[in-house]
């Protein structure tokens, strides 16, 4: 089931498409910036959480990587031993184009920042601002590279990584299913009566990777994954550009 199908609004298309208005841009991510501090409280806004959180997805996996403007693509160790390709970029069915309030937690340390993320039929792009709406990096896939430029990140990071675990929540679950299954993996996906959708990664009866889309109070959206096998979670909440 899609998320839409589950209940879940339609994405709201952000003016920040058009990077040619990036100075009016800034103003209005200034403004929101600010509201998301005083919803969430400014000790939380460490925009190094980012690097340190995506670092982590590094861990167990040091095989070749790719390099800031775009190479060949690498295959991802899901599991120690187990590695797949990514998808292609019109897996993803349901465009999604939002601000984000990113939170996540490895080895007990939490960061957060705010991001603008960007995916549909032609890729996926996010783009990590800081307080002052201004761009400290991208990570961009097109389907056939991917790039990933920022000072904050070390450059052995390995974009594919964080791409895999943004296919795992946007792409279709129809596409992940069969993708995943040709690799000897089972990924499932189902809607609670709350309208919660639930998404799971599982090799043999081990759950490696769990997504939990869910609406806060104010009926935004919220985006939880756990990694269970390298033990980092990341939280995506939708910021409204109302």
């Amino acid at each position: 089931m899609h998320l839409a199908k589950a209940g879940f609004p339609p994405p709201k298309r952000a003016f920040l498409h058009n990077r040619v208005e990036k100075n009016a841009h800034t103003k209005y991510t200034f403004a929101m910036f600010y509201s998301v501090k005083k919803s969430f409280g400014s000790a939380a806004i460490k925009v190094a959480f980012t690097a340190f959180v995506f670092a982590s997805l590094l861990a167990v996996a040091s095989c070749a990587s790719t390099k800031n403007g775009g190479t060949k693509l690498n295959k991802v160790y899901v599991t120690n031993t187990k590695k797949v390709s990514l998808l292609p970029a019109d897996a993803i069915k349901i465009p999604q184009e939002y601000y984000e309030y990113f939170t996540g937690t490895f080895n007990g340390t939490t960061f957060a920042s705010l991001c603008y993320l960007d995916a549909d039929e032609n890729g996926i792009s996010v783009v990590l601002l800081n307080e002052f709406g201004m761009e400290m990096g991208t990570l961009i896939y097109d389907g056939n590279t991917a790039s990933l430029n920022s000072s904050l990140f070390p450059k052995s990071l390995k974009s594919e990584y964080i791409i895999l675990d943004l296919q795992n929540i946007f792409c279709s679950a129809e596409e992940l299913l069969l993708h995943y299954k040709s690799y000897g993996l089972d990924f499932s996906e189902r809607a609670l009566d709350d309208k919660t959708v639930v998404r799971e990664l599982f090799n043999k009866k081990d759950l490696i990777e769990k997504i939990t889309v869910t609406l806060n109070e104010e009926g935004a959206r919220c985006i939880r994954l756990e990694n269970l096998l390298r033990g980092y979670v990341f939280e995506f909440t939708e910021v409204s550009d109302e």
